[in-house]
């Protein structure tokens, strides 16, 4: 199966449920763009190369205990610090 940019709408919202953070702040921290994920829905094109930027994101940042979507390919996560991974807002955690 090939992720599309359709397939960044269900992660965002997914992760944002989870984190606590908004769809856009999460663009921003895969992209350094707020707007990106609302413009790929909207119907704008993303490149090949930023898309698999944004499913490399989720990947590496996804949290072990939230499933991820059985209709998406995950890329291999990279090994983060703990510091390094999101963590939910407002989380204590070390």
């Amino acid at each position: 199966m090939k992720n599309t940019p359709h397939h960044i709408a269900a992660l965002s919202e997914a992760l944002a449920q989870w984190s606590g953070y908004s769809p856009s702040t999460l663009s921003r921290f895969a992209t350094g763009s707020g707007d990106i994920f609302d413009r790929i829905q909207n119907g704008h094109g993303i490149t090949y190369q930023r898309l698999e930027r944004i499913f490399q994101y989720f990947s590496d940042n996804w949290p072990d205990d939230l499933p991820w979507p059985k209709n998406i390919d995950r890329p291999t996560p990279h090994p983060l610090a703990p510091e390094q991974k999101l963590k939910a807002r407002g989380c204590k955690c070390a």
